[in-house]
């Protein structure tokens, strides 16, 4: 995948279907959701694949994130906002409704 393909995907669209197919098995695995460890997980291998210029593992980590409905988290890693307390402020707002 180029950067230009990268920077106009939307949901997937430049993913092989064995890409999706793969993400879709581990978000099975996991019940259609993260821990706060595996988001920022994601996160780092998201920032490594950044540095690397490896887009088709950065569409990958977007489109996860996209179908377990992490818009949010997804938008920032997208504009390469990494801050640890940003990406986790959902998993804060659910504790402290606890």
């Amino acid at each position: 995948m180029t950067r230009e393909q990268y920077e106009t995907l939307t949901n997937g669209d430049f993913l092989a279907a064995a890409d999706k197919a793969r993400e879709d098995k581990k978000n099975r695995k996991n019940g259609w959701g993260l821990s706060a460890k595996e988001l920022l997980s994601l996160a780092n291998q998201h920032k490594e694949a950044r540095a690397t210029e490896d887009y088709r593992k950065m569409a990958s980590i977007e489109y996860r994130l996209t179908q377990i409905n992490f818009h949010d988290e997804c938008s920032m890693l997208n504009f390469g906002e990494y801050a640890e307390t940003e990406l986790l402020k959902k998993f804060k707002k659910f504790e402290d409704e606890a």
